[in-house]
Parts: structure tokens; C-alpha cells; sequence
């Protein structure tokens, strides 16, 4: 039996997901697709726009055969972090190769930069340390040290690597692979279809997932709901309805028809969930804090806390507050990252703890395919971690930081079902009760 892991998000699932699932396992030669997927908040430093067992009953039915939670604190962490925790996770399972997508779909030069990161060179080093010192921001910095190392080396600069996000995340698993002396084997497919960043659905492209947020988010707003049922049923039964026609068709274009169902019963059940959804809870939060206490939460330190504690009688929703922390040495996407960790009570000092120790304390399935079981076993055979299908006894079993992570991912489950229920979901089931996903 051979098995490939895919870390991922789905936020949410899309055709260009079901395209590299299936040549994972084409390439691969895989009999099975593990996933590893964050929880309800993701990576960018917001709420996924729907619930971890919605999105993973979307890769269910897109072709992954298993699916793991990735804990919360790698889900919203750095993209060192993310990887670091999945890399971790698909290793401690006994999973045989890992396969992700990148923009140049080379794996021997993403590797070689890999080495390069992992093992700085003299020239690398101290170009680094002075664009820092300058004041650039490290995605930058780091550039330039690159370059630095290449133009000493007399090696040819790839800097369409070093441009492009999924190549970048791409580096960070290759970077965990080394440092974890995993046996996993690394493997990649060239992203095809729109770039990461675009925001609109192209006809006869996969979209980007930012893309088919907005497109799902405007016909909530703004479509009728019987106008989307009709739309979207006659879609699923008709392939050569013109993508250009309808927000319904568009839809259509864009995800596999095994997961166009799910999605019109969710538009339909489920609000969408955003990030200012959480401005109340901030804004609470912020009231108790103090320069000293902010500078305990991850990526937070005594500048950045004053900056914020000096604003807050002036600031009116999480979007805002990041905004005021975005700078040219800090993106938005970390300043997201920053406000999450307030909420949800992750410190600098729990990221560092879990890398000293493993990175990986237990594997909890959210669901999986039935015919699926066989690869079930055999993971749960040879996992180096206890594979977690209920949550009550596995809360008696974690000691130490184990355990204080699943908690920080019940905590964090918590919040997001109470504030999906806040704007309109019925009340859900707990997580205690929700079981594995079985499709």
C-alpha cells in the first residue's frame, strides 16, 4: 500500500484541488490521498468562510480519501510554521510521499533552495542581516541574500521562484522535509489555470480559491435563493451551460460536480464567516491587554502592542486593527495572523515549545472515505502518534503540550460555531459529538 500527503486549506475546494489530488496519485503511483487540513481558521489569519467538516466533506467528494486536522497552531502560523506542522504530521503517520502544487513544477531546484535556506552560506548570511538592518521586510531580505549567494557561487538566479507564492510554501515544505530528516518523499505539480492572487473566476481556468470565495460570497448577497437552486441543479445536469451565463454556472465551472450539491445546501444552511465577524471578541480582548501581555502572543512584541493599545478607543472591527498594524516590514496577512492569535490564546512560547518537541503529538481524523479503512488501519498501525477518532478519550490519554494543543483546537472549534450560530446556523453539534466524517 502507498499513500501521498497533500497539506491544504480548501477555502474552499475547487477543481484545480481535485486536478492535484489526482495526479498526487498519478505521479506517485499512491493507492490513497492523505490530507492534512487546517480547522476552521486558516493560514492567512482569518475564519475559513465555512466550517472544517463542510470543507472536508467537499475533499471527500473531490477525491481525497483521508483527512487530518492540522492543529490550530500550525494552521494559523507563519508559512515555516504550517509546513513545519504538516510535514510533522504526514511524517508521524508513516504517510510515504508528500505532493503539492507550485508554479515552476520543478522539485530539484525547489529543493535546492531549500538547502540553500536550511544551510546558509557566509554570503547569504550577511547580505541578510544587512537588508534587515535596513529595514526590509524578510520575504525581501531573504530575496536579496539569494541573489547574493548565486552571484558568489557563479550559480544561475532563479528569481521566478522566489516570486510566486505556492513556490515559496513549496521551499517551506522542502525546508521541513530536511530539517525533520522525514522520509518523506517530495513531489510536485506545476499549477496550472489562475494565479494564486486573482480575484475573478476565469471561463475555462481553475480559479484561485480567493476567486471562488468571491464568486460564492456574491451569490450569497446578492442572489436569490430559489433563483440559485434552480440555476445551480440545472448546471449540475448540464456540462455546456456557457460559464458566462449565470453566477450558478459559473460555479459550475469552477468545482467538480460531486461537490456542486454540498455547496448549494451550504449557501442555502450556512452563513459565510469573515474576519470582522470576530470584531466584538477583539475588541473585548484588547480591553484587558497590556504592551507586556500582548508581546506574549505569537509574532506580537512591545512596539506593535503600543501601536495598537494607543488606537483602540478608535478601532471598529478586526479589518481595521490589522490594517493599522500593516506596514512595509509587516504584511496583512501576518498582521491577520496576529489579531487570531490574541483570540485564540496562542503564545510565542507554546510555537517554540512544540518545535522542541516534534512539532507532532497526535493525529485527529475529521473523516474519510469508506473505502478508505484499509489505509486507515495501516496508518493507525504505524503512526509514531496516537490517531485521535474521539475526542473524550483522548483528552484523558495527552499529557503535557499534546494535550494543550487538542485543547486550544476544541477551544477554537468553539469559537467559530458560536459565531456561525451568532449570524443565523443552527446550533451545530459539539465537538465531543460531531464523530468522524464517513462518506
Amino acid at each position: 500500500m502507498k499513500t501521498v500527503g497533500i497539506i491544504a486549506e480548501y477555502n474552499p475546494f475547487h477543481n484545480g484541488h481535485a486536478y492535484l489530488i489526482a495526479e498526487a496519485k498519478r505521479i506517485t503511483g499512491a493507492d490513497y490521498a492523505v490530507v492534512v487540513m487546517s480547522g476552521d481558521f486558516v493560514q492567512r489569519g482569518t475564519p475559513a468562510i465555512w466550517d472544517k467538516y463542510t470543507r472536508t466533506r467537499a475533499a471527500l467528494l473531490g477525491g481525497a480519501d483521508l483527512v487530518f486536522e492540522l492543529p490550530v497552531i500550525y494552521a494559523t502560523a507563519s508559512a515555516e510554521y504550517f509546513a513545519e506542522g504538516g510535514v510533522a504530521l504526514l511524517t508521524a503517520l508513516g504517510v510515504d510521499a508528500i505532493c503539492f502544487g507550485s508554479e515552476c513544477g520543478d522539485i530539484d531546484a525547489l529543493m535546492e533552495i531549500a538547502r540553500l535556506f536550511t544551510n546558509e552560506s557566509p554570503e547569504f548570511k550577511t547580505t541578510l542581516a544587512q537588508s534587515l538592518r535596513e529595514g526590509k521586510s524578510y520575504p525581501i531580505a531573504r530575496e536579496e541574500a539569494y541573489r547574493a549567494h548565486c552571484t558568489a557561487h557563479a550559480l544561475p538566479v532563479r528569481e521566478d521562484i522566489l516570486c510566486n507564492p505556492n513556490n515559496l510554501l513549496g521551499i517551506e515544505y522542502c525546508k521541513a522535509i530536511l530539517t525533520q530528516n522525514s522520509r518523506l518523499v517530495p513531489f510536485t505539480v506545476q499549477r496550472i489555470g489562475d494565479s494564486y492572487h486573482e480575484a475573478t473566476a476565469s471561463e475555462g481556468r481553475y480559479c484561485s480559491a480567493t476567486a471562488l470565495r468571491t464568486l460564492l460570497f456574491d451569490m450569497m448577497i446578492t442572489g436569490s435563493k430559489s433563483v440559485m437552486t434552480s440555476d445551480c441543479s440545472s448546471a449540475a445536469t448540464n456540462t455546456t451551460t456557457d460559464a458566462s451565463a449565470t453566477p450558478a454556472a459559473k460555479l459550475h465551472a469552477q468545482v467538480p460536480s460531486t461537490v456542486l450539491p454540498l455547496y448549494l445546501e451550504t449557501l442555502h444552511n450556512l452563513p459565510f464567516i469573515t474576519a470582522d465577524d470576530f470584531s466584538e471578541l477583539l475588541s473585548y480582548h484588547l480591553l484587558y491587554e497590556t504592551a507586556d501581555t500582548l508581546s506574549t502572543y505569537a509574532d506580537w512584541n512591545t512596539e506593535l502592542a503600543n501601536r495598537v493599545l494607543t488606537r483602540v478607543p478608535t478601532l471598529s472591527g478586526f479589518e481595521q486593527t490589522a490594517s493599522l498594524l500593516k506596514s512595509r516590514q509587516l504584511t496583512l496577512t501576518r498582521a491577520n495572523r496576529m489579531l487570531l492569535h490574541i483570540l485564540l490564546h496562542i503564545t510565542t512560547e507554546q510555537l517554540q515549545t512544540a518545535r522542541e518537541h516534534g512539532s507532532c503529538f497526535y493525529a485527529r481524523l475529521l473523516g474519510l472515505r469508506e473505502s478508505s479503512s484499509k489505509a486507515l488501519r495501516h496508518l493507525s498501525d504505524h503512526s509514531t502518534v496516537p490517531v485521535i477518532n474521539k475526542l473524550a478519550p483522548a483528552e484523558k490519554e495527552l499529557t503535557g503540550i499534546a494535550a494543550t494543543l487538542l485543547q486550544q483546537d476544541i477551544r477554537a472549534a468553539k469559537l467559530y460555531d458560536m459565531v456561525q450560530h451568532k449570524k443565523g446556523a443552527l446550533a451545530p453539534a459539539n465537538e465531543y459529538t460531531r464523530g468522524v466524517l464517513r462518506i
